[in-house]
């Protein structure tokens, strides 16, 4: 797959991910569902939501469930550091535990400004079969690592959104991450 068209069909996953999420957390009984990017892109936060009065910033990972090899995708990056900010704090002497810890410290921040907790939504595509599921979970359930497991067993502690097999007309097969 060409660059451009890797960006195109990534760019189409987290756009589709982001209004599968907000559809989602509404049906999910939560309130006030704004989404962050229309307009400006936040570093880590795309949804603002509340649920029985708590608001939570939510970062939202979409990603084909399955890799370009058939086997399962068995984690989602949850927070992200650029290969040259990542070599700058390892310079300082920082372990990479400690350069996550940076990381979700930054997402806490962002969090402190909007006066929410910091969670995240996880959709799963199954662009073969148009269908998806969708996992809401709180960020210090994960915070000591960078991902989000995906392994059925790691979804049962999630408070899920979607079921395994829920259709949708708009998850279709061009957001495949290999040929179909």
């Amino acid at each position: 797959m060409t660059t451009f068209l890797r960006i195109e069909r990534t760019t189409k996953l987290g756009r589709l991910g982001e209004r599968l999420a907000e559809e989602r957390l509404i049906a999910a009984g939560f309130t006030s569902v704004q989404n962050l990017n229309r307009g400006v892109n936040f570093s880590y936060a795309d949804i603002l939501a509340s649920r029985n009065g708590q608001p939570f910033l939510i970062g939202v990972k979409s990603r084909n469930e399955f890799q370009d090899n058939g086997k399962l995708n068995p984690c989602y990056n949850a927070v992200l550091i650029r290969n040259d900010k990542k070599k700058v704090l390892e310079g300082l002497g920082k372990a990479e535990a400690q350069i996550t810890a940076i990381l979700w410290e930054g997402v806490d921040k962002i969090a402190a400004r909007w006066r929410a907790t910091p969670a995240w939504i996880a959709i799963a595509l199954r662009p073969e079969q148009g269908t998806y599921s969708a996992y809401f979970g709180l960020v210090s359930v994960i915070r000591r690592r960078r991902s989000i497991p995906m392994n059925p067993a790691d979804r049962a502690a999630y408070v899920e959104l979607a079921p395994i097999g829920t259709k949708d007309a708009r998850v279709t097969a061009d957001l495949l991450n290999r040929a179909a």
